[in-house]
């Protein structure tokens, strides 16, 4: 973790000095936010064990529109894999099923720690993913086959790779490839909890296959917003460019922030007027009652942090509904438990983002539910 953490301290150095080309700092940006991804990922395989261990993993069944679900994978992998000049390939069988039930954001996070797993490994050629249905004693699963040309794993290594903090690999000979060795262990506790099978062959020098199966599960009424965003830009790319480069998806709408940390209330502020909105900022829960005061017309949704002094999110929350707020109250937390979550709705939030925070997709999420709110209002 210190090697990404190294590259994004000191290439934030450069560009706060104005030093370099153009062409320099264009790609000392790509670098810290490529270094910031891969934290994320490490940071949410270590919560993801964590929670395993204690045996908190909940589900959030969802219909999954499957070549949308397959589309929105793939600009997450091309970058990676156009760094190393191999080429990825996607593909949806003509007898894959049109919707499967799942948790979308389990089935993405196996999905994407085998592509990033292939692609780590993979020097030059090629990683696939072909997505397919396959029936096991009157079961049908969807089937998700990923392959790569890469170095691949010895039969006497096979049996390891699942395991917590192993690397299977040559430290000696591939120490340039980072990775914390949970990434594995994550994709198979998920599939277990999904009810599914996993299956790898592996041949060194030639490469890897992974196999998942991966079995409809029972939807929940809930839906995830972030899914459905997801799901959204894959259907129409058009549309969700659109909205991004415009800036107007948040036009005319006011929003209150309500943020402790004076760095992540700028983010927020930056993110959300970059979309067209007017931005209030307060530090705590008793500050965002007072900006809000009797006049509950003033703003049109509430961003709030959960962890502040004097009033937290919960009791804003909490507040804001018994004064007669009916408008959005968005939780954006650190916290990532499933029972965080819970309190949060039990409190009254309309909904729960977790950090860290998408450029794009957090204020399609805010004005979606704005949208939703509006929506219900005018309803009979």
């Amino acid at each position: 973790m210190r090697t990404p953490l190294t590259a994004i301290i000191g290439y934030s150095h450069l560009l706060e000095e104005g030093s370099g080309s153009s062409e320099q700092r264009d790609k000392w940006q790509r670098a810290v936010i490529s270094n910031a991804q891969y934290m994320n990922g490490v940071i949410g395989n270590i919560l993801d064990m964590a929670a395993i261990e204690r045996g908190q993993l909940s589900l959030t069944m969802d219909r999954i529109e499957v070549k949308a679900w397959v589309a929105s994978l793939e600009p997450l992998i091309e970058q990676r894999a156009e760094q190393k000049g191999l080429s990825v390939l996607f593909i949806v069988d003509s007898k894959a099923p049109i919707f499967w039930v799942s948790d979308r954001a389990k089935l993405s996070e196996l999905t994407m720690n085998l592509l990033i797993n292939a692609i780590k490994y993979t020097m030059q050629g090629h990683v696939k993913i072909e997505v397919s249905k396959e029936a096991i004693n009157s079961t049908e699963y969807l089937k998700i086959l990923i392959s790569d040309s890469g170095i691949g794993i010895s039969s006497e290594s096979l049996s390891a790779i699942f395991e917590p903090f192993v690397r299977v690999h040559d430290l000696k000979h591939y120490s340039k490839v980072e990775g914390t060795g949970l990434g594995l262990t994550v994709v198979k506790s998920f599939t277990e909890a999904l009810q599914g099978k996993i299956h790898v062959e592996s041949e060194v020098g030639k490469g890897t296959c992974v196999e998942v199966l991966i079995p409809s599960g029972e939807r929940n009424v809930r839906l995830d917003t972030s899914s459905q965003i997801a799901s959204v830009k894959a259907t129409d790319p058009h549309l969700a460019q659109v909205e991004t480069d415009t800036g107007c998806l948040l036009e005319a709408r006011s929003i209150l922030v309500c943020e402790d940390s004076q760095t992540v209330a700028m983010l927020i502020q930056a993110i959300l007027e970059r979309a067209g909105a007017r931005v209030t900022v307060v530090e705590n829960g008793a500050l965002a009652i007072a900006a809000i005061g009797p006049d509950t017309d003033h703003f049109d949704a509430v961003v709030t942090d959960i962890q502040m002094p004097i009033i937290d999110g919960y009791e804003l929350a909490n507040q804001l509904r018994q004064l007669g707020w009916a408008k959005p109250i968005i939780a954006l937390t650190a916290l990532a438990a499933p029972e965080d979550e819970a309190r949060c709705l039990a409190a009254g939030c309309s909904d729960y983002l977790t950090k860290s925070i998408d450029p794009a997709d957090f204020p399609t999420a805010l004005a979606n539910a704005i949208r939703s709110h509006s929506q219900e209002a005018v309803m009979p």
